[in-house]
């Protein structure tokens, strides 16, 4: 019987509920680390003028999300927003792989606005980068193991995805056909209706040793991360004064912008509770990285990141 029968005689509650992965707190730890540091980056590129710089600085509200103060407030704010003033280069939405050892892969950004194209979303992007990347052999990082180049099939084996927001069927499906083993998102976008994990399930196995063909969708609720919760909590009372919302209008307002910043604020004077944990996936572990490392890890990208890392370009 193949997966699709099975789920066909179940409800559609079954089919769509989350996959439940047993996390150890050292693990939440880990994923707590990568998860700052995808909203540290959202932060510092952050757009806030959605239908364009004139629009912010009309008196009516904008429908789909009203006036923005960050405009006339940035003055007065951090040094954060990089993109604050400028052009509206794209949704507010980032993601980047992570090795199996802990090693960032690369970045990217949603660039709907760049290309005039809904199809230019940050997973997307960055599968297709990390897939070029594969052809040369190369990373932002020079000081990190390198791999000969695999089969583009199995190329994201044992890569975990990080997204700042629930990824869409095109998504979805990119990363199932490089066989990525999880995607973590830090937000969940009722627009998608579950299709992550959808796939999932209708891809599982049924040899517990071998896993889906989809990579496994995992909320951040699943390791405690706070800006979940604060992020839902905050585009619910969104909704509730906008009768035409979207997500991506929520993820420029200042309610949004201050929780990004809050998550950055943690990752420069986060301390940890097991910086010598590190993952073992096999007997041989040497070259997997510890908690420690891999916040060194991120803080090093970050650095990197800031300085030479570009929306719109091959960065």
């Amino acid at each position: 019987m193949s997966k699709l029968d099975e789920y066909l005689k179940k409800p559609v509650s079954d089919l769509v509920a989350d996959s439940f992965r047993q996390i150890s707190v050292e693990e939440k730890e880990r994923h707590n680390i990568y998860s700052l540091l995808l909203m540290s980056m959202v932060a510092f590129c952050w757009n806030s003028n959605k239908r364009g710089v004139s629009d912010e600085l009309k008196p009516v509200p904008n429908k789909d999300y009203g006036n923005n103060p960050l405009l006339s407030k940035i003055g007065k704010l951090v040094a954060r927003g990089k993109y604050l003033k400028g052009d509206y280069l794209g949704h507010n939405i980032a993601a980047f792989a992570v090795d199996r050892d802990g090693y960032i892969i690369d970045f990217d950004f949603n660039h709907n606005e760049i290309f005039n194209s809904s199809i230019q979303h940050a997973e997307a992007r960055l599968l297709n980068r990390v897939f070029s990347l594969n052809q040369i052999n190369d990373s932002w990082n020079v000081g990190a193991p390198q791999d000969s180049p695999s089969s583009y099939g199995q190329l994201l084996q044992g890569v975990t995805i990080y997204t700042s927001l629930e990824s869409c069927a095109q998504c979805s499906g990119i990363m199932t056909l490089g066989n990525a083993k999880e995607v973590i998102y830090l937000q969940e976008d009722p627009g998608q209706y579950k299709i992550g994990n959808i796939m999932f399930r209708l891809t599982e196995s049924t040899d517990p040793k071998k896993k889906a063909l989809a990579p496994r969708p995992i909320p951040a609720s699943l390791f405690d991360f706070k800006y979940y919760s604060l992020l839902s909590e905050k585009f619910e009372a969104y909704k509730n004064d906008f009768k035409n919302f979207s997500i991506t209008s929520f993820l420029c307002t200042e309610q949004a912008f201050f929780v990004f910043i809050d998550a950055e604020s943690e990752l420069s004077n986060l301390e940890l509770s097991f910086p010598d944990w590190k993952p073992k996936y096999l007997a041989d572990d040497e070259a997997r990285l510890s908690n420690n490392a891999v916040l060194e890890e991120c803080l090093g990208f970050y650095r990197y990141f800031t300085e030479k890392g570009r929306r719109g370009t091959p960065h």
